[in-house]
């Protein structure tokens, strides 16, 4: 008798962790989708912007500092977070 509850409590432990392991990895990979979905948009409307953009940033010498900084300045609104980490 003892040993036949062990056995139900133990099996019923077992289905209510692999739920729980499903539940978790449908929300992970959810999450995951979604994080990846929004880089890809902000990369995107980044990209976008670069190409559209015609002025002296597209031909400035690399040691030119205030022109990629207003560039960074008017791009970084249209991001999510810092464009450069």
């Amino acid at each position: 008798m003892t040993r036949r509850i062990f056995l139900a409590a133990l099996t019923s432990s077992m289905i209510a962790l692999a739920v729980a392991g499903v539940i978790f990895a449908e929300s992970m990979e959810r999450r995951t989708d979604a994080g990846i979905q929004a880089t890809l948009v902000s990369e995107a409307r980044l990209t976008a912007e670069l190409l559209a953009r015609e002025g002296p940033a597209a031909a400035a010498p690399p040691g030119d500092v205030a022109e990629y900084d207003a560039q960074a300045d008017r791009l970084g609104p249209s991001q999510e977070g810092p464009l450069i980490p």
